[in-house]
């Protein structure tokens, strides 16, 4: 089933979060073919004072039912410190799941397909990025919807970022420099948790049909070096 994420941070490094959370949703068993969009610079909504965000969409093919999926973001945005007690308010990650296949989920937990996601600039242009011919059930093409914007709003809502998320074994979707691809190799980069991005990745790992909490791996050690951040 074709299986749409939109992720979003505006706190510590934006761009690392969106990073590594891209590669741990790539790692996933049972989650393949996955392309992930261009970053885009965006204004906060809700009221709360706070600074700009970093939104993308991963686009991809999966065989694991919405609630697995729902577990494997909650786990990934909780690996990254994500705090929910602000409403609408500042957050390290944000991991929505927006469509998955023609599913249709109304729980408490989840709502599929993604009940705003057809007002929502920030989920629209990038998603269209990441795939040109998708739809959004009941509302249509979502190249279409992107279209319908005033363009100026639209000019205002959305900003396209300079960097590119490069992961390796995901799809990048629009231009991008082909030496950045180079660098999504590396495994021994440094995340804000003191783990090396591996160590994360290993620690986010399906088990059956749950998740086990974030943990270190026996092979776990400090970072050395310079900061884990975005591509320079």
């Amino acid at each position: 089933m074709k299986t749409v994420f939109s992720l979003g941070s505006n706190m510590g490094d934006p761009f690392a979060h969106l990073r590594d959370a891209v590669r741990l949703i790539a790692e996933t068993p049972g989650i393949h073919d996955v392309v992930v969009s261009p970053v885009y610079v965006t204004a906060p909504i809700g009221g709360v004072e706070q600074d700009d965000f970093l939104n993308l969409v991963v686009v991809a093919t999966s065989d694991l039912p919405p609630s697995v999926l729902l577990e494997r973001a909650h786990v990934i945005e909780e690996a990254h410190g994500r705090d929910h007690t602000i409403p609408n308010g500042p957050r390290t990650l944000d991991v929505d799941l927006i469509r998955v296949g023609d599913e249709t989920v109304t729980t408490d937990e989840l709502t599929l397909p993604h009940p705003r996601a057809h007002e929502r600039a920030f989920v629209l242009v990038p998603w269209r990025d990441a795939d040109p011919e998708a739809e959004l059930p009941g509302y249509g093409r979502i190249a279409d919807l992107v279209a319908s914007f005033d363009a100026d709003e639209l000019a205002d809502a959305v900003t396209r970022d300079s960097r590119q998320i490069a992961v390796a074994g995901v799809t990048g979707a629009g231009d991008w420099d082909e030496g950045q691809a180079a660098e999504a190799g590396g495994h021994g980069a440094c995340h804000p948790s003191g783990m090396t991005t591996g160590d994360l990745a290993a620690a986010v790992t399906l088990k059956a049909t749950s998740l086990r909490p974030i943990g270190r791996s026996s092979s776990w050690r400090p970072c050395a070096g310079p900061p884990w951040g975005g591509l320079r």
